[in-house]
């Protein structure tokens, strides 16, 4: 697997990212993907370092980060990493006793690629992006 980003929940993206913009060197920024599907809207900051940062917004109150945000937790939200080989890589984090979070689920941000969260024994959220 390839690290692919680290996912931050914010209330506002047109807020958080002129505010990463006055924090780092953010050479480039994506279109604002609306993904009705997971209910979150998403931007990719990509800085020059390249190091990219995934702001996550809220698309309805029934989203999955709205309690993280309203309870300020997990607000770092989740390191992602771009799979290969996506049901392998799902089957390896299962045997090393990492819990899914809901199922695998197409995501428009990735053209509809699947993703996965799981919930590691660390107590970090982890991504598996399909390539």
């Amino acid at each position: 697997m390839k690290f692919h980003h680290i996912g931050i929940a914010v209330q506002n993206l047109k807020k958080a990212n002129k505010y990463f913009k006055t924090l780092f060197q953010i050479k480039k920024t994506s279109e604002v993907f609306k993904d009705k599907n997971l209910k979150v809207n998403v931007q990719f900051l990509m800085e020059k370092k390249n190091i990219v940062y995934e702001i996550i917004e809220p698309a309805s109150k029934k989203s999955p980060i709205s309690g993280a945000l309203k309870e300020n937790r997990n607000i770092l939200n989740h390191v992602a990493y771009i799979s290969e080989n996506f049901d392998l890589d799902c089957k390896k984090m299962r045997n090393n006793g990492a819990i899914p979070v809901g199922v695998a689920t197409p995501a428009l941000a990735f053209k509809n690629k699947k993703i996965q969260f799981f919930y590691t024994k660390l107590k970090f959220l982890f991504e598996i992006i399909e390539k």
